[in-house]
């Protein structure tokens, strides 16, 4: 849990014009619950590990999550899943498993449709050091306008000094909710593990 001195750190950091308010007491921004409000979020202790195999000799890519599209494998195919799955184009070679006991990838995804949840950070590890370099990509689904997505880079967090070219741990700060969809590449003849936290 974060004391009234670490939020006003971070409100003073990231918040123009903040002046000691933290929500506590604000009826839109303090709610029941293990997050009391937006500022205790990013202490809960949350973490899921998946891992994906890619026994194809190409790059495959991957909707992590389809958001309102899950249950549209049409309009988003290549959607991550246990067990066997195709591409976003339909070729077939990869595979999905969640490394938490009783717990599945489909669980994961029904409860970010209906339970929002914002990331603080991502750890990739794979056999094949090139898998540090794929993007994610993070698009909306918006009937009305198509907005700009959001591309992270996680090789651009990568430390020259760090001899570990098959691990990486960076912030990731954005949601998984019902309007998001997660595209990221797997890159051939790989496997690799995603800890999302």
């Amino acid at each position: 849990m974060f004391t009234a001195e670490q939020i006003a750190g971070m409100a003073d950091k990231y918040v123009s014009h903040y002046e000691g308010y933290t929500g506590e007491g604000d009826i839109h921004l303090d709610f029941d619950g293990d997050n009391q409000n937006f500022a205790m979020e990013g202490s809960e202790a949350k973490q899921f590990t998946i891992t994906v195999g890619n026994t194809a000799v190409a790059t495959r890519t991957m909707s992590i999550y389809a958001g309102i599209m899950m249950a549209d494998l049409t309009n988003q195919p290549g959607q991550l899943t246990d067990g066997a799955f195709n591409d976003t184009t339909g070729a077939a070679g990869l595979t999905g498993a969640s490394t938490v006991a009783g717990k599945t990838i489909e669980l994961l995804k029904k409860f970010l449709l209906y339970n929002p949840t914002r990331l603080v950070g991502i750890k990739l590890q794979s056999d094949v050091s090139a898998q540090m370099q794929q993007a994610f990509t993070i698009k909306r689904w918006n009937p009305f306008v198509t907005d700009k997505d959001l591309i992270i880079y996680p090789g651009n967090k990568q430390s020259q000094n760090v001899f570990q070219d098959k691990i990486l741990i960076f912030d990731a700060e954005f949601q998984f909710g019902p309007i998001f969809n997660v595209l990221y590449n797997v890159v051939a003849s790989s496997n690799l593990t995603i800890t999302f936290f």
